[in-house]
């Protein structure tokens, strides 16, 4: 995975040994690394360019202060492998979204989870806040995107999808459209 920090001055990279690259962008020298054991499947930045966070095969999320190399929390509680992570466009709540059905809505500055969004029968494999991040997107292995309310936990009424699984999705700005 691949994330570029909001001043597109450095960005972040995972692999399928483990580890987490901050890079300088414009230098192409790595800044810091970290291990955290097992492949890891999702990378982003916080909206204000000074955290990041790291999902992956371990079930776990952690968070890091980028400039300190600090991890700040480690977040647990899916029961198989974190697929991906996305931040609120304000920074107060992290997204993620695993192989065990389900996305969790966490506060990133006690790791303490805020809300599960359960699903039947599919692995969630993407997902992103939109607008306000008062709702969330979710793409799954089935190919379906749902939409949520943040707050309740409750499926909104959608259309659309595919026939395939959905490995990413993307919000427009201003978070009226997903591709």
């Amino acid at each position: 995975a691949i994330a570029v920090a909001p001043d597109g001055r450095r960005a972040l990279s995972s692999d399928y040994q483990g580890s987490v690259r901050l890079w300088d962008v414009e230098a192409g020298v790595e800044l810091r690394a970290w291990r955290v054991g097992d492949t890891v499947r999702g990378v982003a930045f916080a909206p204000d360019g000074r955290r990041g966070a790291a999902g992956g095969q371990d079930r776990t999320t952690r968070i890091w202060d980028l400039e300190s190399g600090a991890e700040l929390a480690t977040l647990r509680g899916h029961g198989n492998p974190v697929e991906f992570v996305a931040w609120s466009r304000d920074g107060s709540a992290v997204l993620t979204g695993a192989r065990d059905h389900s996305a969790r809505l966490w506060d990133p500055a006690t790791g303490a989870q805020r809300r599960e969004l359960v699903l039947p029968e599919y692995d969630v494999l993407s997902g992103a806040f939109l607008g306000d991040g008062r709702r969330v997107v979710t793409a799954e292995k089935d190919g379906s995107l749902r939409l949520w309310d943040a707050e309740s936990g409750r499926e909104l009424p959608t259309s659309g999808g595919h026939a395939r699984p959905v490995r990413a999705l993307a919000v427009a700005p201003g978070g009226a459209r997903v591709a």
